[in-house]
């Protein structure tokens, strides 16, 4: 919760009311709780914020990175199809309510920036500096796919927790994997060619991890 509760008081404190801060709070903390949620928790919130604060130098517009991150997952049902969608509407509902300072360009941007997380595809922006910060955003969501071998072990483990219903689950999350390593650049920036915690380069931890479940999972 550190960089969760640390960045939410540095945004409300100009924001919101103490009592909407309040209210959003707990609403964003209960959300990420769910009982379904194994590896879209608050664990995974935090990392993209940690991974946001070390790149703030090169980061455009730190509010809607910031909002981006905490709404883009807060409706997660596992048996939905429309989860990035409903994420948008509760952000709506957050605008609606909440009446943060917030520009109208800041508001269509975050709804962009969630959308794009459907198909981690990038969306059609006019602004350079948005595009730029939508590409960091894209790429902190995955970044847990070139993470150390242990951490993608326990990732493995939680996606399979939150789709254990899924009757055919390893051939359907092999095509997924699949869809990642027959892209020519999963990553949108230089983020591919950093190390990771396990001191490799990103790109091949990626293919690595990724090739390794798949053989796991055709067992």
């Amino acid at each position: 919760m550190e960089y969760f509760d640390k960045q939410w008081k540095e945004f409300t404190v100009h924001s919101l009311n103490s009592t909407q801060s309040n209210v959003w709070y707990q609403r964003i903390v209960e959300a990420y709780k769910e009982p379904q949620r194994h590896y879209h928790t608050m664990n995974h919130i935090n990392r993209l914020l940690m991974l946001s604060s070390q790149s703030k130098q090169t980061i455009h517009d730190s509010t809607v990175m910031f909002l981006s991150i905490i709404f883009h997952d807060i409706v997660y049902d596992p048996k939905s199809s429309t989860n990035e969608l409903d994420s948008i509407k509760v952000f709506n509902e957050f605008i609606e309510s909440a009446t943060p300072k917030l520009s109208v360009v800041q508001i269509e941007m975050i709804q962009v920036f969630i959308k794009a997380t459907i198909k981690h595809q990038l969306e059609s922006i006019d602004s350079v500096t948005y595009l730029n910060d939508l590409k960091l955003f894209l790429d902190f969501d995955l970044e847990i796919l070139s993470s150390s071998t242990q951490i993608y072990k326990q990732y493995s483990t939680d996606i399979f927790n939150e789709y254990h219903f899924v009757s055919d689950y390893n051939q359907k999350r092999i095509q997924v994997l699949m869809t990642f390593l027959d892209r020519s650049n999963v990553y949108f920036t230089t983020f591919g060619d950093e190390v990771n915690d396990d001191g490799t380069v990103r790109l091949v931890a990626l293919k690595l991890n990724l090739k390794n479940e798949i053989q796991t999972l055709n067992g």
